[in-house]
């Protein structure tokens, strides 16, 4: 198997409360950055190695992601 690179975005499931995002948003305000209407966080990873995609998901629901509150 080849060595591949997986790209993997996790972010709040929808519904969920963006608590970090508001923050973040408060805080730019404090700045005087008022223009920021919205901050939506989330995490990135790259994973590289001799992967397929079902171990890469299983890995990321397993590890990287929380299934109740984040999606991927």
């Amino acid at each position: 198997m080849a060595e591949k690179t997986y790209r993997i975005e996790i972010t709040p499931r929808s519904g969920e409360k963006n608590t970090r995002g508001e923050s973040a948003t408060a805080t730019a305000h404090q700045l005087g950055l008022t223009h920021i209407t919205a901050v939506h966080p989330g995490r990135l990873y790259f994973i590289r190695g001799n992967l397929n995609k079902q171990t890469t998901t299983n890995l990321t629901k397993q590890l990287l992601a929380d299934p109740v509150t984040e999606q991927f």
